[in-house]
């Protein structure tokens, strides 16, 4: 069982009515003991990862699960907690 998990995950923004792909399926397994990097390329989409894993933005599509249950049935106050 993966604490954290994330299946096709995918993020775009439009800007004037075009629309910018920054996250295409990304998936990814992480444990509680596990120690990550994330690394790329100045606007590969880093800080989107990070801040869709966090709850602080919503991606287009795709899940992401804690402790098997999809973030998006999280309260805000279960999400703070976390």
């Amino acid at each position: 069982m993966s604490n954290l998990r994330c299946q096709n995950l995918c993020k775009s923004f439009y800007i004037d009515k075009e629309e910018i792909e920054v996250l295409k399926n990304i998936s990814l397994n992480i444990n509680s003991k596990d120690l990550i990097a994330i690394s790329g390329e100045s606007g590969a989409g880093k800080s989107t990862l990070l801040h869709l894993l966090a709850s602080l933005d919503k991606q287009t599509s795709g899940e992401i699960y804690f402790n098997d249950e999809n973030i998006q049935s999280f309260s805000s106050s279960k999400i703070s907690a976390l």
